[in-house]
């Protein structure tokens, strides 16, 4: 056990010479030649303050180094002794640091298999979560195909219905187009009906010169002057047989085309009167416009038709396209009645009724 109290002839002072502050802890060597009292950290105790004192108390005798370097053998023996110690020491600790470094190279060996182990325990999830992630994967897909398979089969449906709508529609469609057509057929042709009848009574002649005065009403007395001496000894035509005369379309004193007159008559017996004949003369005087003493007169025709409406106007014109073209072609036996080209048949007589 240490001594830790300084002898009756001991001060308490250390080899280091060297006051601590405070309160150092103290150790005496137990050489009874010594009893030199050193600080316990200057022995070599590095311990703290607050269990200094208890290791002091439990490390037993204790001996200073100087007291340790005073028994010590011959420099000779004791490197001998020394240097035995250091090779059984450096012995053991080699034997010992082998024995660890085994060890060590043992744990590193179980935790590299550790490793090793983990790494295929982790591999081995991760394949059996792609194996499950392909497996969803697939079953996603099966659904989204049939899905679209689902859709497209609505789709197909709905356009079906649709297709079929519009079959619908358009028979519908083309019924009323037909219908509209009809109606406005129908229309025109009521309409056509309608212009004849108001034009059954009258009578068109072409060619009748017009007159170059300004005043409208003058032009008119001049027409009917004309007319009166056109139908002289041709056509008794009497005031109340006439209900209006006119002439068509816009006045030109420019135009050498005279425009045509249109007579309004009462009676369908007095229209065919005149056109039966058809054409008639007429002597026009040559300076009549200029009112001059010269009397040379000109000798015109008069034309008789039927007043017809702009149809029936252009049906003439296609038969009598079609039968100036069959008359060059030789077909002379041919002529337009009731806007249709028919041919004259030949007289065949009953020899039975006039062979005496």
């Amino acid at each position: 056990m240490a001594n830790n109290s300084p002898g009756p002839t001991t001060a308490k002072k250390c080899p280091c010479l060297i006051n601590k502050p405070g309160k150092p802890a103290w150790i005496k060597c137990n050489n009874i030649n010594c009893n030199a009292m050193w600080h316990a950290i200057c022995a070599g105790f590095k311990k703290p303050k607050q269990t200094m004192q208890t290791l002091i108390n439990d490390i037993g005798d204790w001996i200073c180094p100087k007291c340790v370097l005073k028994n010590l053998p011959s420099e000779s023996s004791s490197n001998d002794g020394l240097l035995n110690k250091l090779s059984q020491d450096i012995s053991s600790l080699a034997g010992s640091n082998q024995n660890e470094l085994k060890k060590q190279q043992e744990d590193i060996t179980d935790i590299k298999n550790n490793l090793l182990n983990f790494q295929n325990v982790i591999t081995m999830k991760f394949e059996s979560l792609e194996k499950i992630f392909n497996v969803k994967s697939d079953i996603q897909t099966t659904a989204m195909n049939e899905k679209i398979k689902s859709y497209t089969q609505a789709v197909t449906e709905n356009l079906k219905e649709n297709i079929s709508k519009n079959e619908v529609i358009h028979t519908i469609n083309e019924k009323l187009s037909s219908v509209k057509t009809n109606l406005e057929n129908n229309i025109e042709t009521q309409k056509e009906n309608i212009a004849r009848n108001n034009r059954l009574k009258n009578i068109c002649l072409y060619n009748i010169p017009e007159g170059t005065s300004n005043d409208e009403e003058s032009r008119f007395k001049e027409d009917v002057s004309k007319l009166k001496t056109i139908f002289n000894g041709n056509v008794l035509l009497e005031k109340d047989d006439i209900k209006s005369i006119y002439r068509t379309g816009t006045y030109n004193k420019e135009s050498k085309n005279p425009r045509p007159t249109i007579i309004k008559l009462n009676t369908v017996e007095k229209k065919m009167e005149i056109l039966k004949i058809g054409k008639f003369s007429y002597e026009h005087p040559v300076n009549e416009d200029t009112n001059t003493e010269d009397t040379n007169n000109t000798k015109l025709y008069i034309y008789a038709h039927p007043d017809r409406t702009r149809k029936e106007q252009e049906i003439q014109k296609r038969l009598f396209q079609e039968l100036n073209t069959r008359r060059k072609n030789g077909e002379s036996d041919i002529f337009i009645r009731n806007d249709k080209i028919v041919k004259i048949l030949p007289f065949r007589g009953d020899p039975q009724s006039c062979w005496g």
